[in-house]
């Protein structure tokens, strides 16, 4: 188990999702930025963490600006995330406190995307010991095309998974 062992498709998801939106709803030759606020639940089954199963259930709060070259073409998408999550496994739940991070994306006027960053906190639950399970830093979404679920940053300070699962299990 490594410590990107739980990565989140969810900002990669995201991100697509807003941007085929953005297109879709953009005049062919918008220059100006477009800001929208979108409200995200989402669930996932974790099964390469821990020694078994668990499920987060995630709730994120977004506001994003998409950005356009003079030609209309997507160039940068930025979304501001407050989320907050789940847990649940073998009758336990802990639910986690809200934070807050930052995604960016940028593309080429082509549409292929270049880079897909986060910076901010990744996870922040308090365990039933009183502890936090706290992590934050900054994640390249793209290092990690098969992960599921983020729980720990790529630079920053990564919570502990081997408590988080006891915690859980």
């Amino acid at each position: 188990m490594g410590r990107r062992s739980v990565f989140s498709k969810f900002g990669f998801s995201l991100v697509l999702a807003l941007g085929l939106l953005a297109i879709s709803a953009s005049a062919a030759l918008a220059t100006k930025p477009e800001k929208s606020h979108v409200s995200v639940d989402t669930n996932y089954q974790i099964t390469n963490v821990c020694s078994f199963a668990f499920s987060i259930d995630s709730h994120a709060d977004i506001f994003a600006i998409h950005y356009f070259d003079k030609s209309g073409n997507l160039i940068r998408i930025y979304n501001h995330v407050t989320e907050k999550d789940t847990f649940i496994a073998n009758g336990k739940t802990l639910v986690g406190l809200p934070f807050v991070f930052d995604i960016n994306a940028l593309f080429t006027a082509d549409g292929t995307m270049t880079s897909l960053t986060a910076v901010g906190v990744v996870e922040k639950v308090r365990l039933p010991n009183g502890k936090l399970f706290f992590s934050a830093g900054f994640v390249d979404y793209l290092a990690h095309p098969d992960e599921q679920f983020i729980l720990t940053a790529d630079r920053g300070i990564s919570g502990s998974i081997p408590a988080l699962c006891a915690a859980l299990s």
